[in-house]
């Protein structure tokens, strides 16, 4: 390719592989492949009808004023209650989830890895598990991360740091210690929501233990939910109390 770079990457929907692309090519657009997407609606549907109009779909060369002209058509097809039915289930299902989930978050107790503790154990503290893992990620890369310069500006201390294996590509963070303030000028926080490897590499040579909240989105935090946020407001305790039994089961066995 004479050292050029992809601009989209399609592959199936494996999260090993969807992470490795997230990891090695960052800045590139990543798509499922339409084969395996196709191969989802018919393991997860028994609606032979559905399957047809969506295989045709997927491959059709369509105007966006002709696919929706169909999809009115088709929805046509189906009934209310069906509709309702499987709105229903799937809401109930997608709640479940998230409350196990939730409840692993809060109660799961993560195993420290990493060199640099007290960021690690702050980060465990604040986000919840699926983030944790990422952030982790960013935390072990401080390893490839090597320092090119520093200097001061005012009160903000200007960073230059290159990557192991890209040498003169540098990168530059600023901190400002008075503020607590991190920013980096490779934008992955940005388009992530949390800190990259450049941040924490600037944290560790600052002696910083502590991510700064500005750089913590809310909607990656643990405490942003409490597992009774998850009741359906139907007055049904039952129901609750089963949800609450089957997260604290599934944490405890896991």
């Amino acid at each position: 390719m004479c050292g050029k770079l992809p601009s989209v990457v399609v592959t199936d929907g494996d999260e090993s592989m969807i992470a490795v692309v997230r990891e090695v090519l960052p800045r590139k657009t990543h798509r499922l492949c339409a084969w395996h997407l196709q191969k989802n609606v018919t393991s997860n549907t028994n609606e032979q009808m559905f399957r047809d109009v969506f295989a045709k779909w997927l491959y059709a060369d369509m105007e966006v004023e002709e696919f929706e002209c169909e999809w009115a058509h088709v929805a046509e097809q189906h009934t209310i209650r069906e509709l309702v039915q499987n709105l229903e289930l799937l809401v109930r299902e997608y709640r479940n989830s998230e409350l196990v989930a939730q409840f692993s978050s809060i109660y799961g107790v993560p195993v420290m890895t990493t060199c640099l503790d007290p960021i690690e154990q702050f980060a465990a503290s604040v986000y919840t598990k699926v983030i944790f893992t990422q952030v982790k990620k960013e935390i072990e890369s401080i390893s490839v991360v090597n320092f090119v310069s520093k200097r001061r500006v005012s009160t903000t201390m200007v960073y230059m740091v290159e990557e192991y294996g890209f040498p003169g590509q540098n990168v530059v963070a600023l901190y400002d210690p008075k503020r607590g303030r991190l920013v980096c000028r490779c934008r992955f926080s940005e388009k992530e929501g949390f800190p990259c490897r450049h941040i924490f590499f600037v944290m560790k040579h600052e002696h910083v233990k502590r991510i700064s909240e500005s750089l913590i989105l809310r909607r990656w935090r643990k405490d942003v939910k409490t597992v009774n946020e998850y009741n359906e407001k139907t007055g049904l305790e039952d129901e609750r109390g089963f949800l609450l039994r089957h997260g604290a089961l599934h944490a405890a066995s896991q």
